[in-house]
């Protein structure tokens, strides 16, 4: 059931690392639209490289 978030937009706290990472990279798979926030711009910064298909980042 892969694409159940297309057209979706899902705005992710704490997504530098950890739970938030993770939440990230699930929505991801099922074609969301992610904002990214985290506290770490650095850190997130670094992720939303990783994850590759992240359109929106602010921390």
């Amino acid at each position: 059931m892969m694409g159940r978030l297309e057209g979706k937009r899902i705005f992710l706290t704490g997504a530098a690392q950890g739970i938030g990472y993770a939440i990230a990279e699930a929505c991801l798979r099922e074609k969301a639209e992610l904002f990214l926030v985290d506290r770490d711009a650095e850190l997130l910064a670094e992720s939303a490289g990783r994850l590759g298909k992240v359109a929106h980042v602010a921390a």
